[in-house]
């Protein structure tokens, strides 16, 4: 089951047993982490691999241009 948390001003889309990833991205807007390698950095999506207490994820960011309604 996917659950919506808010963390400050973002919405956070995780797994149900997803708290890590809330505190991977936690330490993502705190900058307590070490990036390891960029694979994407435009306007609207950054995409990088970085190193966790958990391990290295990739951690994709994306912020619309513009916000769409779907139906």
């Amino acid at each position: 089951m996917i659950i919506e948390k808010k963390v400050k001003n973002y919405t956070v889309f995780v797994k149900k047993d997803g708290e890590k990833y809330i505190e991977i991205f936690k330490d993502f807007l705190s900058y307590n982490h070490q990036v390891i390698k960029v694979f994407r950095n435009i306007e609207d999506t950054k995409v990088v691999l970085i190193n966790t207490d958990y391990g290295k994820y990739i951690l994709k960011v994306f912020s619309p241009k513009v916000k769409n309604t779907e139906r």
